[in-house]
């Protein structure tokens, strides 16, 4: 139902991902640092829509993930 995900490799805190990708994309994850400091650099994914809309979403993230890569 959950993921958590390194999104380091883009450059960004999990804080700056989490922002940029609802702004760009209006795709909204939590930042796995409310967690604790362990969290830091994840994010975390709730897989509980529906397979079409997981894909659409899927999809926005990768495109934002390409727009950042190092």
């Amino acid at each position: 139902m959950f993921v958590m995900v390194d999104v380091t490799g883009t450059g960004l805190t999990s804080a700056e991902f989490c922002r940029g990708l609802f702004d760009a994309h209006r795709v909204a994850l939590l930042d796995a640092e409310a967690f604790g400091a362990n969290g830091a650099g994840n994010v975390r994914l709730s897989f509980v829509a529906d397979d079409e809309r997981l894909a659409d979403a899927c999809n926005r993230i990768a495109a934002f993930c390409a727009s950042h890569a190092r």
